[in-house]
């Protein structure tokens, strides 16, 4: 029997994989709500990673949470690969937990993308208010996610409207206690989810893990 058929006989929540390969140590207290939240809803797995990936599509989990940036780096191309394939092939994978803190830049950031297909590029790196896409996101279930919340997150640029969950609006500002109440680009967006494939990336930049981040992070893995 498969790890993951040992853990879904013993449960009928979907399964999650925690993708975990540069773990902080402040991150499960940071982060305790919303690994409550996962616990409640889904069955997690933090194991053997490349074995659920690369396992038939019947035995692989329901979805992948990468929690850090461990992912992105040169020393992961070769499990990279096999996250990219799994999506492609009808899996549904997130980027978010601590992975912006130590996420890579400008051009490296852009080719880390790039290799998923999506044209999007790490942006600004701020706080202001976002509002929720009023036209819905294929493959996301949007309701109960706030309306609006001010938010500190690593913004993603050359996102598709489409795939924009939340974005500043014209009357947005930058909220700081450092530098003036500037405008933002309202085409920057902290949370993208798109269909990749058969499947669907996402990617949540928060920073301070905020309770409506949370939220849009549970609809992204469908719970």
């Amino acid at each position: 029997m498969s790890a993951v058929e040992t853990m879904a006989s013993s449960t009928s929540k979907p399964i999650v994989l925690l993708l975990c390969l540069a773990k902080q140590p402040y991150f499960e207290e940071m982060y305790a709500h919303m690994l409550a939240a996962l616990h409640a809803r889904a069955t997690l797995s933090a194991s053997k990673a490349k074995q659920l990936i690369t396992a038939p599509v019947s035995e692989r989990p329901d979805a992948i949470y990468a929690i850090d940036a461990g992912v992105s780096k040169a020393k992961s191309n070769k499990l990279l690969k096999h996250l990219i394939t799994y999506c492609k092939e009808g899996g549904t994978v997130v980027l978010g937990g601590n992975f912006t803190n130590h996420f890579s830049l400008g051009e490296e950031g852009t080719k880390f993308f790039a290799k998923w297909g999506v044209a999007w590029e790490p942006g600004s790196y701020h706080r202001t208010t976002v509002y929720l896409n009023p036209n819905g996101i294929q493959g996301l279930d949007t309701r109960g996610l706030e309306p609006s919340f001010s938010i500190k997150a690593l913004y993603l640029a050359n996102v598709d409207p489409n795939a924009r969950v939340y974005s500043p609006s014209a009357q947005s500002r930058m909220q700081s206690h450092v530098f003036a109440p500037a405008s933002v680009d309202t085409a920057q967006t902290p949370a993208a989810f798109t269909r990749l494939g058969e499947g669907y990336l996402g990617y949540v930049g928060d920073v301070n893990a905020e309770d409506a981040a949370t939220k849009v992070i549970l609809r992204m893995l469908h719970l």
